[in-house]
């Protein structure tokens, strides 16, 4: 891109860099067009972890861009002398780049040549990105930045492709940019994904003899994660397999996304050295110690975690104990409970049999009521004053009073994959493969808050669960391809514009509590994270609080549910199984070895 003389600013007496293009480019106008770009792209980044621009001046006919002075060695180097990083130190530069990157986007700019050459750890340790000369705005969220021959060629690499131009570095470029297609800011997430790993391995996550062979691996190959130290946190394995997805649509969506990641496996390193169990029960007396009630249902059962009152100057102790369910029957959907938390409404079905029934249970009462004449009924959930019980049936949206007496049409359509009541008397629904739906509790017409993104090739906004004010919806967001839902991401959608808002990636079912947490499911736990429903912003790194709860890896169902007044009810359990063990014959015929489990 240019050559880099490290000069003195005499009128301002500091040391600067001078970036110049070559004398053979000097002439270009194609060359001076884009020289004169990156400049006005570095002068709209004002970040500590973004080089600086000073200004840019010109010298008869040579034009210069003069620049912060950044002292270190780059991450290239640091690599090439000492190998791999420990994962400590690696994650704290990662955490750092993906600030600089976070910035760049929300500033509408995209890298396109992250590399460690292009990244350098000052004596300091302060990460600085470097060389935005390959950056391309784009115009809005998500879209694609077109890349053609004219002012977008890398002076790392190019090379003539059918469908454009590819840029980059080999060994960094994200499937697309190999194949020469539009790329957009998860370019970026790629080849952070690939940096993170070299600083981890201290080897490239794609090698090859020539530049073709490394393409080559690059769109057809997938990494090997057996190379990163037992170290490693789990945490970090996943964020490396999300980011590297070949598939844009499957990757992490945001650099925000890899700054809460990085950051919250930097804070919670005991998380491998603690047992489950001990630290579900510590973090659950730090993080929720409002908790006076907490059910679980079982499918044969009852059992209840319950805290009477709250020690002086400590938190509220858990206390279990256990009431029986109908007997016969199982859940078919996560249950329900009341804002006040003294009632709890759940779906179940006869084992073996058709059809499902709600039950009432009042938090003092020995057995649950039935609620007669509903066949079919699950997805139940409570208006905000407690008074009613929303449902769907097999094509319906109905509603029925707390005290009973008959059920009330909605609307003529279902909520297979969740509801919630706004507190300006709005459902808001949801349906695998349709939009994002909302009707008047009183009954009416349903209308699209938000639909599938094709870019993003989003299958689900699932579970939709209401925010403080009423002005937004935590949903879980499933795409093609998504093999499990711990790796969904939780995002919250405004009702007026559909906007999104990635609040958590992976996890499901998430629900707003009134310690300002978000509680949600992933990997048969249940998670709090701090979060500011004004600002929809995560406040601190998540922490589990509970193991052993029923989830549904498929659709991101978490069966939980929470009360304001701190009463949790949930399902002990673990994810859904991905497979089932089955008999295989020679002719190939496949039988189940077992029978089919039953329940949600």
């Amino acid at each position: 891109m240019g050559e880099v003389y490290r000069a003195r600013d005499t009128k301002l007496e500091r040391d600067v860099a001078i970036k110049v293009l070559p004398e053979d480019f000097a002439t270009d106008p194609d060359r001076l067009a884009r020289f004169e770009r990156e400049a006005k792209l570095l002068a709209s980044l004002n970040h500590a972890n973004i080089a600086a621009i000073y200004g840019l001046e010109d010298e008869g006919d040579q034009r210069f861009i003069v620049m912060e002075v950044v002292e270190g060695e780059t991450l290239g180097e640091r690599i090439s002398r000492s190998g791999r990083i420990e994962v400590e130190e690696a994650l704290e530069i990662a955490r750092q780049i993906a600030e600089a990157l976070e910035a760049a986007h929300e500033s509408g700019v995209i890298h396109r040549d992250l590399k460690p050459a292009n990244v350098k750890v000052t004596p300091d340790r302060k990460v600085k990105v470097l060389d935005f000369g390959l950056a391309k705005a784009f115009e809005a969220e998500g879209a694609a930045s077109g890349v053609s021959a004219d002012l977008s060629a890398s002076p790392t690499m190019m090379a003539a492709t059918q469908a454009g131009v590819i840029l980059g570095t080999a060994a960094y470029m994200s499937p697309e940019q190999a194949r020469g297609k539009p790329v957009d800011k998860r370019t970026d997430i790629w080849a952070f994904g690939c940096v993170l790993y070299e600083m981890l391995t201290g080897a490239q996550v794609f090698e090859g003899e020539t530049a073709t062979d490394i393409l080559g691996a690059i769109v057809h190959r997938e990494p090997d994660f057996g190379r990163l130290p037992p170290s490693t946190p789990a945490s970090v394995v996943r964020l490396l397999r999300r980011c590297l997805a070949k598939e844009a649509g499957h990757r992490v969506r945001d650099a925000w996304d890899l700054r809460v990641e990085v950051a919250q496996a930097l804070e919670e390193p005991e998380e491998v050295q603690v047992s489950p169990r001990a630290k579900a029960a510590s973090v659950w007396l730090r993080v929720l110690p409002w908790v006076v009630a907490a059910a679980a249902l079982l499918i044969a059962g009852l059992s209840f975690l319950s805290a009477r009152g709250t020690p002086a100057g400590g938190a509220a102790g858990v206390m279990r104990f256990a009431m029986p369910a109908p007997d016969g029957t199982r859940l078919v959907s996560p249950p329900s409970i009341s804002p006040d938390g003294s009632l709890i409404v759940f779906a179940a079905a006869p084992v073996g049999g058709t059809g499902s029934q709600l039950y009432l249970r009042r938090i003092g009462d020995d057995d649950p009521v039935p609620l007669a004449g509903i066949d079919f009924a699950f997805n139940p959930f409570f208006s905000p004053d407690g008074q009613w019980i929303g449902f769907s049936t097999q094509d319906k949206l109905m509603k029925i009073a707390v005290t009973g007496g008959a059920a009330v049409l909605v609307a003529d359509t279902l909520a297979r994959y969740g509801a919630t009541w706004t507190e300006d008397d709005r459902i808001v629904f949801a349906n695998f493969g349709e939009p994002l739906m909302q009707v008047p509790a009183g009954g009416g017409e349903p209308t699209i808050v938000a639909s599938l993104s094709e870019e993003r090739r989003e299958e689900g906004l699932l579970w939709p669960s209401v925010l403080p004010g009423g002005g937004a919806v935590l949903v879980t967001i499933t795409t093609e391809g998504l093999v499990s839902t711990d790796e969904a991401l939780i995002a919250a959608i405004s009702l007026e514009t559909g906007e999104q808002t990635i609040v958590v990636p992976g996890g499901g079912g998430a629900r707003f509590v009134e310690t300002g947490h978000i509680i949600y499911a992933r990997a048969g736990t249940l998670r709090a994270v701090g979060f500011d429903p004004e600002t929809l912003r995560v406040r601190e790194p998540s922490v589990q609080v509970l193991e052993g709860l029923s989830t549904n890896r498929t659709n991101g169902a978490g069966l939980f549910a929470a009360a304001g007044n701190g009463t949790l009810v949930y399902v002990p359990g673990g994810p859904d199984p991905d497979s089932a063990l089955v008999w295989v014959d020679r002719q190939g015929n496949v039988t189940p070895a077992v029978e089919a489990r039953e329940g949600f």
